[in-house]
């Protein structure tokens, strides 16, 4: 039985165990399993577009990296200009998320890889990214929560 399913004899789900790690994040426990509170609760939502190219990881893409560095230039030029930021993933993302407008949900760190990761965190809520480049491709991030 998995650590979670039993404290001091109680059964417990999943969401309340969370409950529980996101009330001790306020009530000044520094540390619970060794794992900083804090850091728990340190989350983002942010939305994405990207573009892989052939040869990036997990990639079925069959353009360029130069062709994909030219197109996502482009789309950064048409954010910077206005257009709305999901309508643009949902035409041009390579990433399942395109029908979510780009939603990845809410994540901590440690669950993307670094440079997407810390363009993330970085960014001001409402913000959108310049292009970044990870193993996945080229991306543009917006930040929405």
């Amino acid at each position: 039985m998995a650590p979670w399913n039993s404290v001091a004899g109680t059964r417990l789900d999943i969401a309340t165990f969370l409950v529980m790690l996101y009330e001790l994040a306020g009530s000044g426990v520094p540390s619970f399993f060794g794992v900083k509170v804090d850091d728990m609760t340190d989350q983002v939502r942010a939305s994405h577009i990207l573009l892989m190219y052939d040869g990036s990881m997990r990639s079925t893409a069959t353009r360029s990296k130069e062709a994909a560095e030219t197109q996502i230039a482009t789309l950064k030029s048409e954010l910077d200009g206005g257009v709305e930021f999901a309508d643009v993933a949902r035409e041009h993302s390579d990433c399942p998320s395109s029908s979510k407008g780009g939603d990845l949900g809410s994540f901590r760190r440690g669950m993307m890889v670094g440079a997407f990761e810390d363009t993330a965190f970085t960014l001001e809520v409402g913000s959108t990214s310049d292009v970044i480049e990870t193993d996945f491709g080229y991306h543009i991030i917006h930040r929405t929560e």
